[in-house]
């Protein structure tokens, strides 16, 4: 969701007059309302729904990353994005907006495919050739056929939010709630990622001004993977964490966009559970 400012206004105070032939005024209602009282923000509501997460990995110095997997991602992104977080992942060190959080998901799901790749929840969904090629049909199908399959499945917990910017900081107030219990193996995180669509420049295949597509900017903490939810897993269970990160000077507030996603920890690997980006 793009940047919104939230402003709480009390209701004015109302006068209804009218005028006696000569002009002067008299009052027929002298009522006024009460000013209602300033409560803060509205609650954050958690949906039971799932959400997907789409990580095309790429940099702006490959190709085909510009050729077929443009043109095939912004088909996967017609196809899916109301069911998914959409993320354009470079996670290169030599690509223009590389950054760790891109890194570490490159080398989570991914970590010995080329550039691009196209990932669902997680997991690779690209179809390669026995020649190493890339069935771009087959991967589109893959991709979409992962996001409406996990759609369907049983909630079994997710988050909403709320995003202000102040002072020149991104606030997001992250809220998880548990609708079924989780597995007792995993320690549960959630993680909170800022996004930026449009963002124009370079790209091999495309030229110097080209339009990057919800391009992950960056994790809200120092660890990629978020904070661990530490009050329980069970159902009903619920956690409210606050994160905050400057807004870089590079970025378009106006195209920022905020993912929220909640992952589980066996050992050193973790693992996709749900995610959630407001889509109004």
């Amino acid at each position: 969701m793009k940047f919104r400012n939230l402003l709480w206004v009390g209701v004015a105070l109302t006068i209804f007059s009218s005028c006696k032939d000569d002009g002067s005024a008299v009052v027929v209602d002298d009522t006024t309302k009460k000013t209602e009282e300033n409560t803060g923000p509205e609650p954050i509501v958690v949906q039971e729904v799932n959400m997907s997460l789409i990580n095309k990995l790429t940099a702006t110095w490959c190709g085909p990353c510009g050729s077929w997997g443009w043109t095939l991602f912004q088909e996967i992104i017609d196809e899916t994005h109301n069911d998914a977080v959409i993320m354009g992942t470079y996670g290169s060190s030599t690509s223009n907006y590389y950054n760790p959080a891109a890194a570490a998901f490159k080398q989570a799901q991914a970590p010995s495919a080329g550039w691009p790749a196209f990932c669902a929840n997680g997991e690779n969904r690209t179809a390669y050739s026995s020649n190493g090629g890339i069935y771009t049909a087959t991967t589109k199908t893959n991709v979409v056929a992962e996001v409406a399959g996990f759609k369907a499945k049983e909630v079994i917990a997710g988050a909403g939010y709320r995003d202000t910017i102040i002072d020149g900081k991104i606030q997001l107030d992250v809220k998880t709630k548990f609708f079924k219990d989780g597995d007792e193996s995993f320690d549960y995180y959630v993680g909170a990622y800022v996004v930026e669509d449009q963002v124009v420049g370079y790209q091999n295949g495309q030229g110097s001004n080209a339009s990057h597509h919800h391009v992950l900017r960056s994790a809200m903490t120092t660890d990629v993977w978020g904070v661990k939810i530490d009050n329980g897993k069970t159902t009903g269970s619920e956690f409210e964490h606050t994160f905050e990160l400057p807004v870089d000077a590079t970025w378009n507030t106006e195209n920022l966009e905020y993912a929220v996603v909640i992952w589980k920890k066996l050992g050193v690997k973790y693992v996709f559970v749900n995610a959630y980006q407001d889509k109004e």
